[in-house]
């Protein structure tokens, strides 16, 4: 059995294919299309699909789903988790995914959840199978264009840890102060959820945990692909026919 999942984000969109649990086929590019579909559906045996998305579908893709019998993840689809969100509508479904993936790799474990993509999300799953919630904060390029754009003359700067924590110029104390304070809230964030709940695993993912992995000095697990598990899963709770 195949099952198709498709992670479409902000700025990258990540088609993996799994079969028994195995990917067979990875992909990511920086959109969708209906091309893409039928060349996915010519060439591989898929049986189940889901979609999840941070962005509107355009008429055309909303209309190629169909088609394929791809489902669209939604705040109605059925979860292997309890979900205590207040506001379940407003969670995007890549957090969700998040969780679900986060309780698959750590079953019976309170897990945290980091995913550093175009904003910071934290989300967290107790050991009872429960998603709680969690925080969201400005990722590493919105950091940067924001003091561009909100201020008069602060330059906008290139992604670059200067590896230092006082800046000798202007450019180096900005990319010191994202790169640090980015990584002083991560910790501190670890460390407020490991104060309130006990042997709590944390799994760091998204497009720039690799710059940050190695220099927070924590016993965490990086993971890539963690939204296209999640939907894996739910596709597997499901049992869709």
């Amino acid at each position: 059995m195949m099952n198709l999942t498709i992670d479409l984000g902000n700025t990258l969109c990540k088609i993996i294919i799994f079969e028994n649990n195995v990917i067979v086929f990875r992909h990511v590019c920086k959109s969708l299309s209906t091309r893409s579909l039928h060349h996915l559906f010519q060439n591989f045996q898929i049986e189940h699909a889901l979609i999840s998305t941070v962005i509107p579908l355009k008429p055309t893709l909303k209309k190629a789903l169909k088609k394929y019998r791809i489902r669209e993840f939604s705040s109605v689809t059925k979860i292997p988790l309890k979900n205590l969100y207040t506001t379940p509508k407003t969670l995007g479904n890549d957090r969700l995914a998040n969780g679900i993936a986060g309780n698959f790799l750590f079953p019976r474990h309170n897990v945290l959840i980091i995913d550093a993509g175009t904003c910071i999300k934290y989300d967290f799953v107790d050991s009872k199978k429960q998603y709680r919630g969690g925080n969201i904060s400005p990722g590493l390029s919105m950091r940067f264009v924001a003091m561009h754009k909100l201020t008069g003359k602060l330059p906008l700067v290139k992604i670059h840890d200067p590896g230092k924590l006082i800046g000798t110029s202007t450019v180096t104390a900005i990319q010191s102060g994202v790169f640090n304070g980015m990584i002083e809230e991560i910790k501190g964030i670890i460390s407020l959820y490991k104060n309130e709940y006990r042997q709590v695993k944390v799994i760091l993912t998204g497009g720039d945990a690799h710059r940050f992995a190695g220099q927070l000095n924590l016993s965490i697990f990086a993971a890539s692909d963690l939204v296209n598990i999640g939907l894996n899963e739910i596709i597997k709770y499901n049992n869709y026919k």
